[in-house]
């Protein structure tokens, strides 16, 4: 009886709506009518139909050849946001909670938006850098389209290198330096770079990885006017004592300098 009742249902729409997108009589022609279902094989009334977003409950639990099922049914539009804090689409709420399987169920589905953002502005990518699933980042980055924005930053203006940077993600940052299309100087929130964010934390190792690219300027200024040698001039200033952050401090200004690295004229007399 239901099914009866829904077909009634979207025949009555499709008498309502399809008069005012078909051209003609041959188009007109082409919808088909049985006991069971409705075909249309018109554009124009197949975009009138909004089809609902995905049930983010399935990501969640892991069911992947449920998801798989409704993508091969084209019964949900896979790019649209999900009833999740931060109304993630399904391929960047799939990366939040790890589902690798499922993560490449999206990747492998023509309708799915590789660069689909939250509402943060958060990519699939940039996600996956800023919780540290190298396995996710290197699935992104190389599937098959290759059409991964390696750089795309979320409403902040934080790139997916910077926040592998901030959140020490080491693995993650190697890869991402490798990779031909990467910028490694973009300027994000207050013109930070990854080297900017990179001496904020005062972190050695992550700024002898980033100098491997050749690309890496150290001299360009942030909001503030500060060079990467002004960051972290400033923090051994800050210290009363020569302890074990002294040092590491005093290792990052040599391995800046040592790399072209030069304190700003114009914050000198700030650093004094």
């Amino acid at each position: 009886m239901t099914r009866q009742i829904n077909t009634f249902l979207l025949y009555l729409a499709t008498v309502l709506a399809f008069p005012l997108h078909a051209t003609s009589k041959k188009q007109a022609s082409l919808l088909l009518v049985d006991g069971n279902s409705i075909r249309t094989h018109t554009s124009q009334f197949s975009s009138i139909i909004k089809k609902p977003p995905l049930d983010f409950q399935y990501i969640k639990e892991g069911k992947c050849n449920t998801i798989k099922k409704i993508l091969e049914n084209g019964s949900i539009d896979p790019n649209l946001p999900m009833a999740t804090p931060e109304k993630s689409p399904p391929l960047c709420y799939a990366t939040r909670e790890n589902r690798y399987k499922i993560v490449k169920l999206f990747l492998n589905d023509k309708e799915v938006d590789r660069n689909q953002t939250d509402d943060g502005g958060r990519t699939a990518l940039y996600i996956a850098c800023m919780k540290g699933y190298f396995n996710i980042v290197t699935l992104l980055v190389e599937n098959p389209k290759k059409c991964i924005e390696l750089n795309q930053s979320n409403n902040f203006g934080e790139s997916p290198l910077g926040i592998a940077c901030h959140n020490n993600h080491y693995k993650i940052v190697k890869y991402l330096l490798k990779q031909k299309n990467i910028q490694p100087n973009l300027q994000g929130k207050d013109d930070l770079t990854a080297l900017h964010i990179t001496c904020y934390k005062g972190n050695v190792k992550m700024a002898k990885l980033l100098f491997t690219n050749d690309q890496i300027d150290p001299n360009l200024v942030d909001r503030k006017g500060n060079t990467a040698m002004d960051i972290v001039g400033k923090k051994i200033k800050e210290l009363t004592t020569k302890n074990k952050e002294w040092r590491e401090l005093n290792t990052l200004l040599k391995l800046l300098k040592k790399n072209g690295g030069k304190y700003n004229r114009n914050q000198l007399g700030k650093r004094n």
